[in-house]
């Protein structure tokens, strides 16, 4: 009796030092989880070599947890499978292996996953999106983009490097790290200037009362607008306010003045500032009662010195999730949602203003979005710009800054002499040429200012029956491929009705679609170097005198401003190199833009490709 009481003491210990073991190890792991020293906590769950199948749920559920901090995207996924193996599995699960096979490109493995999920939460806003967007990223991936990204190393980090701006040609952007060389340690969210050969601090005053998150700047009202959350203290305890929009011309946290309305509800949080209109209205993120969901996109007009009640910018535009980081630039609005179809997270959409409204946004796709959080959409010029992301494979810190680029059109070649084909029956008059029909964005009527050339094209056709032309409609690369295909033969269509209704046989008019394409030199044009872009007119002598040429100076219209742009170019590598000769002995700096007609094309690497070509048959 005796020794089986013995053996059974015995066997209790066993067991107590086993289970102490156990909870001594998970417990290890915990705390290098908390820690985050995931690589540690990987091994010490891996270290008895088990397979999958073997583990327990809890070190199955801390391995996927930290393959997926780690970014180990494909290590986390046979993680969830085998936990979706064992008896009663965690309805969650199949989310996340849901969300591991969407990024690891298994879309149909993906949506089964989620359809699953979506049983036991029906009313998921989140979930039809992930599902839809199983569905639209293998269609997207199809479509050839001329976006290259790359990750701007000589700024980020392992901090954070965030919501980047360009103010006077120069990048400014937010970080938790001094960059500086002598000043190697984490801050509160400063504010930073690309300089000569560092980065230089702006705004230092800022940090001692503030945590900065954006900004922006009008140039015509030299005034900034700043994301900040105040730094409070209770106590011991130290946090932050709610984000607010301040205005100032320096960043003294003296001078500045709270972006604020008549009856401002409290608690809210305002943020992302965006300048329209000269500084008239302001663009912005915010969380107020009266949205469409988590934080919506408003606006708010300055109206004799006040700000007026904001105005929601619309269901188009925002949706039950989060609409953040509105950028306003000429007449489009690039901004982040995630409440639409995309890649993960927070993706840069484009809507461009028609009238007072604002088109149905478009999924700027990748490599521009990606799993992770993507938004700040920079232009810099038409070739290049910025963003901030937090995407897997390409970050050094938690966000970064990324630059992205668009292939510059090679300079045109001499063309080759043509060589008429001899048909004497077929009238071409020298004197008559035959010069494209441009079209703004997104429009197919044809302009006043087209009016008298047609008419010499309707007379020749009327006086020569046996004469005929063709007509051919091109669109641009932006939008929708099958809506500027039929935009393209939209545009035909529209002048050949315009000569028919000038008495034209439509025997003689042939039209044809030439759809979307991506010409960058194109007859007809005049290239100038654009030299500034002001609210004065009739200053055409004060930049001949400035610039002391004897080339004409132009002025163009362009809402409430005036283009100014110097010379007149037959080729857009003329106007190029005349532009680094203003550059070289100047102080001004330019770019190259084109005119037809008097009227200045908007966006000189897309509007090319918006015309209506004409051929004599």
């Amino acid at each position: 009796m005796m020794r089986k009481i013995f053996r059974y003491i015995i066997l209790c210990l066993l067991i107590t030092g086993l289970y102490s073991h156990s909870f001594a190890q998970n417990a290890r792991i915990l705390e290098l989880m908390n820690s985050g020293k995931y690589n540690q906590a990987v091994s010490l769950i891996t270290a008895d070599e088990q397979a999958l199948d073997k583990l327990p749920v809890e070190s199955l559920d801390n391995l996927g947890y930290c393959y997926i901090m780690l970014k180990q995207f494909t290590d986390a996924e046979p993680v969830y499978e085998a936990l979706l193996s064992r008896n009663k599995p965690d309805p969650v699960n199949y989310l996340y292996l849901g969300e591991l096979q969407l990024i690891n490109k298994k879309y149909n493995q993906a949506k089964q996953n989620f359809i699953t999920y979506k049983e036991h939460d029906p009313d998921s806003f989140k979930l039809q999106l992930k599902i839809a967007a199983c569905d639209s990223i293998p269609k997207w991936n199809n479509i050839a983009t001329d976006y290259n990204v790359k990750n701007l190393k000589s700024v980020n980090s392992e901090k954070e490097e965030k919501s980047p701006k360009l103010i006077n040609k120069k990048l400014v952007f937010v970080t938790t790290y001094f960059l500086d060389s002598t000043q190697n340690a984490e801050a509160s969210n400063s504010v930073y200037m690309i300089g000569k050969k560092v980065p230089e601090a702006l705004f230092p005053e800022l940090s001692d009362s503030y945590l900065c998150e954006a900004l922006d700047y009008c140039s015509e009202t030299n005034m900034y607008a700043f994301t900040l959350r105040k730094k409070t203290k209770f106590m011991y305890e130290t946090g932050l306010s709610n984000a607010a929009i301040y205005f100032g011309k320096t960043g003294n946290p003296e001078m500045l003045e709270q972006f604020v309305w008549d009856k401002i509800p409290e608690d809210i949080n305002v943020a992302h500032p965006a300048f329209a209109n000269q500084g008239k209205r302001l663009y912005f993120a915010s969380d107020m009662k009266g949205g469409y969901g988590e934080s919506d996109i408003w606006y708010s007009d300055k109206v004799n010195g006040v700000w007026q009640n904001p105005v929601n910018a619309g269901e188009k535009l925002n949706t039950a999730g989060k609409e953040l980081f509105p950028v306003i630039h000429n007449d489009s609005l690039y901004y982040s949602s995630d409440g639409f179809p995309g890649y993960g997270n927070l993706d840069v959409f484009l809507s461009v203003k028609r009238g007072v409204e604002w088109s149905n946004p478009i999924n700027m796709k990748a490599p521009i979005n990606s799993i992770g959080n993507d938004f700040s959409f920079q232009i810099d010029n038409p070739y290049q710009g910025y963003f901030a992301s937090n995407r897997s494979n390409a970050s050094l810190g938690g966000i970064d800054i990324f630059q992205w680029n668009l292939p510059v059109p090679e300079q045109p070649k001499d063309p080759e002499p043509e060589t008429p084909e001899p048909e004497p029956w077929k009238f071409k008059p020298e004197s008559l040429t035959l010069n494209p029909v441009f079209f703004d964005s997104e429009n197919k009527a044809v302009e006043e200012i087209y009016a008298d050339g047609l008419k010499q094209i309707a007379d020749t056709l009327k006086a020569y029956p046996k004469l005929k032309i063709q007509l051919i409609g091109h669109s641009d690369a932006r939008g929708a491929s099958k809506y500027s295909a039929k935009l393209a033969e939209e545009r035909a269509l529209e002048v050949k009705q315009y000569l028919s209704d000038l008495g034209v046989n439509e025997t003689q008019i042939i039209t044809q679609s030439a759809g979307i394409t991506k010409d960058r030199d194109v007859k007809g044009l005049i290239y100038h170097v654009q030299i500034a872009c002001v609210k004065n007119e009739n200053a055409e002598a004060w930049f001949k005198k400035q610039l002391n040429t004897s080339k004409t100076i132009h002025s163009f219209k362009a809402d409430a401003y005036y283009v100014y742009a110097v010379g007149d170019f037959a080729a857009k590598s003329q106007a190029e190199s005349y532009r680094k000769t203003i550059e070289s002995e100047t102080d001004f700096s330019g770019i190259v833009i084109a005119s037809q007609k008097g009227k200045r094309l908007n966006e000189l690497f897309y509007a090319p490709n918006r015309r209506v070509e004409m051929q004599w048959k």
